[in-house]
Formats: structure tokens, C-alpha cells, sequence
């Protein structure tokens, strides 16, 4: 079994240790107000260092059992809308609906059509190379639609295409996609062999922004369908936005992550992503914890 060696998912070495300290803190004093103001305050300890180590096959009754969402669709193919946005949209007495109100209702609309059906992985990455849904066409240079196997025991769900995967066209590509295939490698996974990869939306944002609710409710067509043609036996979401989309809420990675979701019958594990944990190497642990759910859930298969 391929293990993670805690040194080499460390973060590479900055320019300048006063310049790559004072990034950290931004990043880690941002994170920590935006998981105030999702989850409220938690007080943690000290995280420790990243187990390099095979996980132990728990006992049949210390596994946790998979919690069933009362907030998913009775279906892969019914999307719930990503997070950040209302769920419904009542009618306004004020007036008619607003521009930017149709062009909502237009994308929920497209985004929840019917699946074609002689439909295909080239078929959408063909569409994605030409789509201009939403302002990311304007901006990328290149589009990202995914990369795997055909029949995977895991899609990989991670939020937007970073730099690296904007100027190569590949998906977790540079330090991401090396980081990434060690953490996969370590649990007998993949992009070669047993998964598949894609993104919650298929083009760059600039400056590495996340992605804005518009942009994710145009792309949810290309990974609605994506779902419904790899059928993976396990989902494992990196990132907050693609959590909260694969859940149906608006909680911070802080609640949702250490548990197993069942969507419909599809088991589910979300962690921290991988550009996080490249800024921040003490986040090697809980993402160490997340994968060792989805082995179990591959070994219970």
C-alpha cells in the first residue's frame, strides 16, 4: 500500500519566510472568520502531523453509519442548486422578474432538462470547449471538463480549475494534481486506474476566486451529466463549494467533514481541498482522517 510521507505534502518553500508567514496567517485568519461565521467558534487543539500510515479496518460496531440527507433530490439527476443561493424563488409582487432573475431561472431550468440520451464523456467535453454560459468563458484560457476512467470506484469533485489546470488544460495539474495523486495513491486510488477527476465548474476563475453561484448553476448541466454516465460507487468532494452543493446545505467544511453522507444511496466523504492544503500543512491530519472514510467505504463495498 502507498503511504503519504508527512514531508512531502508540505507546502513548497516561499520566496521569503517573513513573506510566506504573513500569507499563512491572512489565509488561516480568513478561513478561521469564515468558519465563524458558517459553524460559530471552535475552540481546537493542536493538529498533528499527517499519519503516513495504511488505515486499520475499524470493528463492525465502532464504524460510523452513513448519514442519510433529508436535504438531497430523490435522485442523482434532480441537482439541488449550489450553495449561497435561496432554493426558491417566489414570485415578486413588486413587479416582473428582473434580468438577472430570468437568467437564473434559465439556468436552473437548463441545468435540470433531461439527460440526452445518446450522451457521452467526449460529447460534454466537446460542449464545455465551446460553452459561454457564464463571464468564466472571457477569462479562461483553457477549458477543464475532467480526466479518469470510464467506470471509477471514485469521482474526485474539486471546486474551479486553479492556474496550473487553466494554462494545461488537465485537471488537478501542477502541485495540486501531484499532492492529490499521493493522497489518492495512498488509499490503492488513481486518475489512471479506479477514478475519475473533474471540477465543481469547468473554467479558471480569476485570481482564484471561488466560483460565484451563477457560474456554478451554469456548469451543473456538464456535471450532472458527467454523474449519471461514470455512476462511481463513492464521491469524495474537496473543497466547500463542492461540498455544499453534493449536500444540499450551506455549512462550513468544519461541520460537514469526519462523517459519511449517503446521496441517495451514492456514499459520499467531503475534506478540505487540496489548494488548502498547500497553504496550510496543518490541515494533513483531518484530510488524513477524510480519506481513511472513504477507504472504509470501498473496502465495505
Amino acid at each position: 500500500m502507498a503511504t503519504i510521507e508527512p514531508a512531502a505534502l508540505d507546502a513548497p518553500a516561499a520566496e521569503s519566510a517573513p513573506v510566506e508567514a504573513g500569507r499563512l496567517l491572512l489565509y488561516r485568519s480568513l478561513s478561521l472568520l469564515e468558519d465563524c461565521l458558517t459553524d460559530g467558534y471552535h475552540q481546537a487543539g493542536d493538529s498533528p502531523e499527517f499519519e503516513a500510515l495504511a488505515p486499520r479496518p475499524l470493528a463492525a460496531e465502532a464504524r460510523p453509519g452513513r448519514l442519510t440527507l433529508a436535504t438531497t433530490q430523490t435522485a442523482v439527476s434532480a441537482v439541488p442548486l449550489p450553495a449561497g443561493e435561496p432554493a426558491t424563488a417566489e414570485p415578486s409582487a413588486a413587479g416582473p422578474p428582473s434580468a438577472a432573475e430570468s437568467r437564473r431561472a434559465a439556468a436552473e431550468a437548463a441545468a435540470l432538462q433531461p439527460l440526452p440520451a445518446n450522451d457521452s464523456l467526449e460529447t460534454i467535453n466537446q460542449e464545455v470547449s465551446r460553452c459561454l454560459k457564464c463571464r468564466l468563458a472571457g477569462s479562461r484560457s483553457r477549458t477543464v471538463p475532467g480526466q479518469g476512467v470510464a467506470r471509477p470506484l471514485v469521482l474526485v469533485l474539486g471546486e474551479a480549475p486553479d492556474d496550473a489546470d487553466d494554462a494545461s488544460g488537465q485537471v488537478f495539474s501542477g502541485e495540486a494534481g501531484l499532492l492529490l495523486d499521493r493522497m489518492l495513491a495512498a488509499i490503492d486510488l488513481s486518475r489512471q486506474q479506479n477514478c475519475y477527476l473533474t471540477q465543481l465548474v469547468k473554467c479558471h476563475p480569476p485570481l482564484g476566486r471561488e466560483p460565484a453561484p451563477d457560474e456554478q448553476r451554469a456548469c451543473l448541466w456538464y456535471l450532472r451529466r458527467q454523474l449519471a454516465l461514470l455512476r462511481p460507487q463513492a464521491i469524495l468532494a474537496l473543497g466547500r463549494s463542492p461540498a455544499q452543493w453534493l449536500l444540499g446545505c450551506k455549512d462550513g467544511l468544519q461541520k460537514l467533514r469526519g462523517r459519511i453522507y449517503d446521496r441517495d444511496g451514492l456514499p459520499c466523504v467531503v475534506s478540505h481541498g487540496v489548494g488548502n492544503l498547500l497553504r496550510d500543512p496543518e490541515l494533513k491530519r483531518p484530510v488524513w482522517e477524510d480519506l481513511k472514510l472513504l477507504k472504509q467505504i470501498l473496502a465495505d463495498a
